[in-house]
């Protein structure tokens, strides 16, 4: 009878000793969710990618952030901030552009800002949405306008861009003896759309062609 006790005494120690150390099984749950639910808000506030197909304008290297200047199929004008200067090349070439929206920090000041941000793009063919002037096309338009068709005799470029965002300086010019001196002097713009402005060069100002053709009053 002794044994007996003895060997049930020792079963119940066993078995109090193995539900002591059994594995929990809702700890195990609970860290499975909480690492589920964090990969879920990362995921949640991960801002998704857009892919557009543009025509690429010019790269402005100026400023706190690089700029790339596109144009869509609407010919409205868009712009990325980039770390890539290699689209300095890719001038006028139909690209798939793939971006996201992005939070930048001003500099100098604790303002921020939203952007798209540029990730990667590739060259694709296409048509372009719009050709750009060339330097004969340019010089026509001045040559034709009234006023110097009246009073010009030559029209030349006086300083071509020194960026694609750079306007041309065009010089309607008089001849006197075999010389010309200028007489209206303009800024061509090719983009971000092709404008024609007259340029005072004593007031170092430009103005509309609307505005240079008012009466003085």
């Amino acid at each position: 009878m002794k044994n007996q006790i003895n060997i049930l005494t020792a079963t119940l120690c066993l078995l109090a000793f193995a539900c002591k150390n059994k594995p929990q099984t809702g700890t195990q749950i609970t860290d499975t969710v909480i690492k589920s639910t964090t990969a879920q808000v990362q995921t949640a506030t991960t801002k998704p990618e857009h892919t557009d197909t543009l025509q690429f304008l010019y790269f402005d290297g100026n400023g706190d952030y690089w700029q790339a200047y596109f144009m869509n199929a609407r010919k409205d004008t868009v712009n990325m901030i980039t770390e890539d200067d290699g689209l300095d090349k890719l001038s006028n070439h139909i690209l798939e552009v793939k971006w996201r929206p992005d939070t930048f920090e001003e500099a100098g000041d604790d303002g921020k800002f939203e952007a798209k941000h540029l990730i990667r793009f590739k060259e694709v063919p296409g048509q372009l949405f719009e050709k750009p002037k060339q330097e004969e096309e340019i010089i026509n338009d001045i040559a034709n306008l009234p006023e110097v068709k009246e009073k010009a005799a030559k029209v030349k470029i006086a300083k071509k861009p020194t960026e694609t965002m750079s306007p041309y300086l065009i010089e309607a010019c008089t001849e006197n003896n075999g010389s010309f001196a200028p007489l209206f002097t303009f800024r061509v713009y090719r983009y971000p759309f092709y404008e024609i402005k007259y340029y005072d060069t004593t007031k170092e100002e430009e103005v509309s062609l609307a505005e240079w053709r008012k009466p003085s009053q």
